[in-house]
């Protein structure tokens, strides 16, 4: 090979490796960039579900049969903006041996049993005299109270009364979907609540739902840069 011919393969080869560090270049810039829109748009996420999450609530929806169902909208974020919010504890899921969170429900219920007639379980006596009949009991002297859905034993003594036992049966349901009312209706992510015990009405209801964050590399501006270094690489080594 001549001395031409090895200045003019160098030469070639230069040029090929200026492009290719000139393409690595844009792309350092551009992963800057994306950075630096990633953090601004996870800063106004952040805001924005911050704002969202102290006026969590719920809202009522209204099903076919015209029956009012209770949710809320999903938060969707990532783990890492979920812990950064403090909605999710970072050591509480390592203690738990938990990787990766795909979502979580939280619930606040309220229980309120009012004005039930109970029964005596013991006798009562009934007394006579000239005027009236009297019922009295003696201590202690225990009461039931309970339908189908709950049961509670008290026990009244000489001192003060005491709770025996208190059995509440709750069957919550959660379920998570897409909820779309009409054809012009914009699609709703919610978490609905429903349970049959009519002495349990729910406070607050929150459904976190977790996205995977995409890894710089995993984004199509990566993909298409490392497409045209591969490929200018290839093209030096053909020819």
């Amino acid at each position: 090979m001549t001395k031409e011919k090895i200045i003019s393969v160098v030469k070639k080869y230069l040029n090929y490796i200026f492009i290719s560090g000139l393409i690595i270049l844009v792309l350092i810039l551009l992963f800057n960039l994306f950075q630096q829109k990633k953090e601004y748009e996870n800063a106004l996420e952040i805001q924005k579900i911050q704002s969202y999450a102290k006026e969590s609530g719920y809202k009522f929806y209204i099903s076919r049969t015209n029956d009012t169902i209770r949710g809320m909208e999903q938060m969707i974020v990532s783990q890492k903006q979920a812990i950064e919010m403090g909605l999710l504890e970072k050591k509480e899921l390592k203690d738990k041996y938990i990787k990766k969170v795909q979502s979580e429900t939280k619930l606040k219920e309220e229980i309120r049993i009012l004005s039930k007639t109970g029964q005596y379980i013991g006798k009562v006596e009934k007394e006579s005299n000239d005027f009236d009949t009297i019922d009295w009991v003696q201590l202690p002297l225990t009461m039931e109270f309970e339908d189908s859905y709950y049961s509670l034993f008290v026990t009244a003594g000489h001192s003060m009364p005491v709770i025996d036992s208190l059995l509440v049966l709750s069957e919550p349901k959660i379920t998570l979907g897409i909820r779309k009312e009409g054809l012009f209706k914009k699609k709703e992510k919610v978490a609905l609540y429903e349970n049959s015990n009519p002495y349990i009405s729910l406070k607050t209801i929150e459904s976190l739902t977790i996205q995977e964050e995409k890894k710089w590399y995993q984004t199509d501006a990566a993909k298409i840069g490392l497409g045209v270094v591969v490929g200018i690489t290839i093209v030096g080594l053909v020819q």
